[in-house]
């Protein structure tokens, strides 16, 4: 939501908040502060070979004015975040993602972000951290850095629809973690929101900017053409760690580093709590992931739609040893992949094939979902087509 203001002011215009309660908002036509940077700095993003939308061109007419109607002009979508947009690479019109970054707050963001990218780790199979396209610095404005990155798609869009799509992104996430610990980096704010997937695999012909469900394309909104996809077990994504912000790089001969506790997305590790204000990060990883599957897959969370899934129940033992209270008790991420590994050598291909039961689901939309699992799945065993994409390495 837009800041609100209370009185009327010309740049604002009335509106009723998600509980009902009235306010006011900026008007589409009303750049935000952090739209206005972002528009004053086109035309040297576009000299850097990285073209904005046309809202963000410094000549921007709206198009309602010129009769578009407002709900179908892609020129009215505001950012989600002020300090990431959307951007074309003019060299061959791909989109791609321009993060803004402050080396004030985040001194260590663009380091180890473009540390991934280094020959002998971006080869690797088990780097599973957003590659680093290029790092661009504002004329005039040392303090900022504009890190260039691919663009990926949120975790849960769209949704898991077998187990064997859920164990596949467990899979990748732990050997992500394991890679990133190996290289005596930790995370610290690997909650949901911070790994996404390439899914360029899944939408063949891309999605909409500003509706994921859409299909690319101006005539999209106006006809509501959603857009084509594949499922994940036809065209297995690549999951990624995103938002190093708040990673730290330890020296190898310091096993159990012990430091100040920064709060990231998921507040609630036990340790967080301790009153010496100290932890160590890298038990802190592995609640974090853990919690993840915990919330999005076993129990559910109160944020995310049909919360929870029948399903997974063997992923709780090793879950709720990664989430110990006691941070000392938990695994390390080698320890979480050889258990994982023995569960996984005892899931049958039928148990992978298997759909995944929100808990929350309507006897109306079971019915539908099963009919359309089981023609999928005749589809997936006559071609051939294997219900975990990935063998797990056995380390």
């Amino acid at each position: 939501m837009d800041t609100q203001v209370k009185r009327p002011d010309p740049l604002y215009e009335k509106m009723v908040g998600t509980q009902g309660e009235p306010g006011f908002r900026l008007k589409p036509e009303v750049l935000s502060p952090p739209e206005i940077w972002w528009r004053d700095h086109q035309p040297w993003l576009e000299s850097c070979g990285y073209a904005l939308r046309e809202r963000f061109k410094p000549d921007w007419v709206p198009s309602w004015t010129q009769g578009t109607p407002l709900m179908y002009a892609e020129d009215h979508w505001r950012l989600a975040a002020g300090h990431l947009i959307d951007a074309a690479r003019t060299v061959d019109n791909k989109t791609i993602m321009l993060k803004k970054i402050s080396r004030l707050v985040h001194p260590y963001e663009v380091e180890l972000t473009a540390m991934w990218t280094e020959p002998h780790l971006a080869s690797h199979p088990h780097n599973h951290c957003v590659r680093l396209i290029e790092v661009l610095t504002p004329p005039n404005d040392s303090d900022v850095a504009i890190v260039v990155l691919p663009l990926l798609r949120e975790l849960l869009s769209p949704k898991f629809l077998t187990v064997g799509e859920a164990v596949e992104f467990f899979r990748q996430a732990f050997e992500g973690l394991k890679f990133i610990h190996e290289n005596h980096v930790a995370h610290r704010d690997s909650n949901h929101t911070n790994i996404m997937m390439d899914a360029s695999g899944m939408y063949p012909e891309g999605w909409h900017i500003s509706d994921p469900d859409l299909a690319p394309g101006p005539s999209s909104l106006a006809k509501g053409k959603a857009a084509k996809r594949l499922t994940r077990t036809e065209q297995p994504p690549t999951y990624y760690f995103i938002d190093l912000g708040i990673s730290r790089r330890y020296d190898p001969s310091d096993t159990s580093p012990s430091e100040p506790i920064i709060r990231g997305g998921d507040k609630s590790p036990p340790e967080h709590e301790n009153p010496t204000g100290l932890c160590n990060p890298f038990p802190a990883d592995v609640y974090y992931i853990g919690n993840v599957i915990r919330l999005l897959f076993l129990d559910g969370w109160p944020d995310v739609d049909e919360p929870g899934y029948h399903g997974i129940e063997f992923m709780r033992p090793l879950v709720e040893n990664m989430v110990h209270e006691d941070p000392t008790q938990r695994p390390t991420m080698d320890e979480v992949i050889r258990h994982f590994n023995e569960i996984l050598c005892n899931l049958s291909s039928w148990k992978l094939r298997s759909r995944l039961i929100p808990h929350k689901e309507s006897a109306f939309k079971a019915a539908i979902r099963t009919c359309q699992h089981w023609k999928r799945t005749i589809m997936y065993t006559v071609h051939g087509v294997s219900p975990l994409p990935k063998k797990v390495d056995g380390q």
